[in-house]
């Protein structure tokens, strides 16, 4: 699920043109309904049992994406992605209070506290493994990002233009002196 988060953000950035304020707004929804569904998903959890609640989690992030994929195109606003995002927020709620808590079922309470830091543990390496693939996977499709960007987008991403094009950034400056070597 964090993997998907980074993706996304680097679509809207690099290939739509999102500034870092505006992609912050666009994923702000999925934010809020994954922390609003976390306390919900945690009492439903209770009620009904973690296991079901669980495995609706990834249902919904599974439709979620499709949602997502299917609305995602060349022409479309941001307000294209905010059905999918929404249901991918909800379903990151559905999942996290669920899995801490099958995680923590039966643990003897002396242990709780190593239990819950190994679980931890374990989930950030999992969100870290999981963007790394997803971008290893999708780097080599991914479109150069700075064939039509202006002159304002940052300098490290102008230099990956294609030489002679408009956007190519001038090469930068020496800022220090060469030092002098004598003749031989």
């Amino acid at each position: 699920m964090i993997g998907i988060m980074f993706v996304l953000v680097l679509y809207l950035q690099m290939a739509r043109g999102y500034t870092a304020l505006e992609t912050g707004l666009v994923v702000l929804p999925d934010a809020v309904l994954t922390a609003a569904g976390s306390a919900y998903a945690g009492r439903l959890a209770d009620r009904f049992g973690g296991r079901y609640i669980l495995a609706a989690g990834p249902a919904l992030l599974a439709a979620g994406l499709l949602v997502l994929v299917a609305m995602t195109g060349p022409t479309g606003s941001a307000w294209t992605l905010l059905p999918g995002l929404l249901v991918i927020g909800i379903a990151s709620g559905a999942t996290y209070a669920p899995l801490q808590q099958a995680t923590m079922d039966g643990v003897d309470p002396r242990l709780a506290g190593a239990a819950s830091g190994v679980s931890g543990t374990i989930r950030q390496v999992g969100g870290v493994l999981g963007t790394a693939m997803l971008g290893a996977l999708l780097s080599p499709a991914s479109p150069r990002p700075c064939t039509a960007r202006p002159r304002s987008a940052p300098v490290s991403c102008r230099k990956t233009c294609a030489p002679g094009s408009s956007t190519t950034a001038p090469p930068p400056r020496r800022t220090t002196a060469r030092p002098h070597r004598p003749a031989a």
